[in-house]
Formats: C-alpha cells, sequence, structure tokens
C-alpha cells in the first residue's frame, strides 16, 4: 500500500508539470483503485477519457470500479465502450458477465462468458463464472460442466470444487458433493466453509456423528459462524442429544439473534421434548422475522395440536 500513496504523490507533481497528460491520470486513477478510493480512481479516469475518448484501458478499469462500488449499470456502459473499441478483448466480455450476475441477469451473463470463451478457451475463470451462472439458473448439469472444465484448466481451482460440490447438493448427489468438498479442504484445510457444506453431505445421508465432526472443525476455524452451531444443533437433535441441541442453537442466535433458521430449529427441538408452548414461541419469532416462512407455520400448527391435547 505504501508504494501505491507514494506513487500517488509522484503523479500529483507529474501533473503539476504537464496537466494533460492522460497517462498520468489513468495510472495515478489505477493507484486509487488498489488502495480502495474508488471515488478518487473515477474522478482520475474521468479526465483520461476526457483527454482520450477512446482510451479502452481507461474504460475498463472504471468499469471495474463502478463494479466494486455495486454501480453495476455504469459498469457495464463502460464494458461496452471497450468492447466497441475492442471487441476481442475477452475479459470485458467477463467482466460485463460479472456485473449482469450481481443485477440478476444470468442469461446476460452467459451470453458474455461464452463469448469470452470464444476468444479466450483455455480460462478457466470463464468457465467457472458460466457455471456458476448456470447454477444461478438452476441449469446444474450444465453448470457441472463447466465446472469440469474449469477444473481440467486448473486442478487445484478451490471455488470450483467448492461450486460444483453445491451443484451436486441440488441434484441430491451428496457422495459427489462430499468427494468434492474434501478436495477443497485437501487444497485449504482452514476454509470452514467447506467443513459446514460437507457436514451437510454427510446429514442427508444419515451420517450424523461425521456432520457433528465437520462442524465443529468449522466452529473451530470460525468461532462466530452461526451457521455452524445451527447445524451442529440439527444433528445433535438427530441423534436425539436434545441437550447439546439447545446449547448449540442457544449459540446460534446469541451470535445472531435475527437468525430465524435458528429459531424454527430450537422450536423443533422443544416439539420433541414435548414442550409445545416454548416451541410455539420459537415459531411465532421465525415468522415474525420471516413471516412467509412455510416450515415454521406448518411446526406451530403441530405444536398447537398437541398442545390442545394436553
Amino acid at each position: 500500500l505504501g508504494k501505491y500513496k507514494e506513487a500517488i504523490k509522484d503523479f500529483d507533481e507529474a501533473l503539476k508539470l504537464d496537466p494533460k497528460n492522460v497517462d498520468i491520470y489513468y495510472n495515478r486513477g489505477t493507484a486509487y483503485a488498489e488502495l480502495g478510493k474508488y471515488k478518487e480512481a473515477i474522478k482520475d479516469f474521468d479526465e483520461a477519457l476526457k483527454l482520450d475518448p477512446e482510451d479502452r484501458e481507461a474504460y475498463y478499469n472504471r468499469g471495474n470500479t463502478y463494479s466494486n462500488l455495486e454501480k453495476y449499470e455504469e459498469a457495464i456502459q463502460d464494458f461496452d465502450q471497450v468492447i466497441k473499441l475492442d471487441p476481442e478483448y475477452s475479459r470485458s466480455y467477463c467482466n460485463r458477465g460479472l456485473a449482469y450476475t450481481k443485477l440478476g441477469k444470468y442469461k446476460e451473463a452467459i451470453q458474455d462468458y461464452t463469448q469470452a470463451i470464444k476468444l479466450d478457451p483455455e480460462n478457466s475463470r470463464f468457465y467457472y463464472n458460466r457455471g456458476t451462472a448456470y447454477s444461478n439458473l438452476e441449469k446444474y448439469e450444465e453448470a457441472i460442466l463447466d465446472y469440469n472444465k474449469a477444473l481440467k484448466l486448473d486442478p487445484k481451482y478451490r471455488e470450483a470444487y467448492l461450486n460444483r460440490g453445491i451443484t451436486y447438493y441440488c441434484l441430491e448427489k451428496y457422495n459427489e458433493a462430499i468427494c468434492d468438498y474434501s478436495e477443497v479442504i485437501k487444497l485449504d484445510p482452514d476454509f470452514s466453509p467447506a467443513y459446514i457444506n460437507r457436514g451437510s453431505a454427510y446429514s442427508k445421508l444419515g451420517k450424523r456423528e461425521e456432520a457433528i465432526c465437520d462442524f465443529s472443525e468449522a466452529i473451530k476455524l470460525d468461532p462466530e459462524n452461526a451457521f455452524a452451531y445451527c447445524n451442529r444443533c440439527n444433528a445433535y437433535s438427530e441423534l436425539g442429544k436434545y441437550n447439546e441441541a439447545i446449547q448449540n442453537v442457544n449459540k446460534a442466535l446469541e451470535l445472531d439473534p435475527n437468525f430465524s433458521i435458528a429459531y424454527l430449529n430450537r422450536g423443533i427441538v422443544y416439539y420433541c421434548l414435548e414442550k409445545y408452548e416454548e416451541a410455539i414461541k420459537d415459531y411465532d419469532k421465525a415468522l415474525e422475522l420471516d413471516p412467509d416462512y412455510t416450515d415454521a407455520q406448518t411446526n406451530r400448527k403441530l405444536a398447537l395440536e398437541q398442545l390442545e391435547k394436553k
């Protein structure tokens, strides 16, 4: 970071001597962007483009900077300009695709990733990004094909293994999902989401003890992860270990008091313990946080029926 700060000082001095130099504005904008000073970066890219309206790299970097500011429409406009100036600039198609993805325009994103792949068929990131867009459209088989290609090009692509595992999970192919999450853990043993996801897949296969081991490892790595405690609660509950389940879900709610799933899960544990009033209170809280939570509605009805029988 120090180098960028020093560079900016140098660019400031250079502009005093040559205030119409496109390259200096561009380079200072790039330095600002590296420091996360995106508004200052955009001002410099603006100046560069006033001086040279056909500066491809200034449009490209301004587009990336707009994306960092979550101004995706503006980013897309800049990537449009890059593509007009250079229709074979593959990274601009890719980054425009990322902006479309952020806007939920997955079909447009897929078109851009496909064009990027045509221009650079050996780029693993392009296949990965297209796979993610396919997953968002629930086109899981197409997503897996893209993740396969990404991993063929880059066998150590952690995110590709992770997302392929998630996709297998969505297809209820839990053993395949576990294999992919295990690969993630081999590549990065301290990556807690892989343990949570593998634990969830083990739970689906009825392997509660293995699931608890994975959730416990995730908690060691990330003690503030409410989701890991909530999932471990479920595994304990399914083993009939209700005290441990309550302890875990309480911890999840301590970390995230607005975690509607945790209230539902604690309600289920109370229901199993025949504490129907406590269960109803938790279902009510879950519905307060998420009025359309159908599982909470269904379970609340069941608890009320049991309470009326007493």
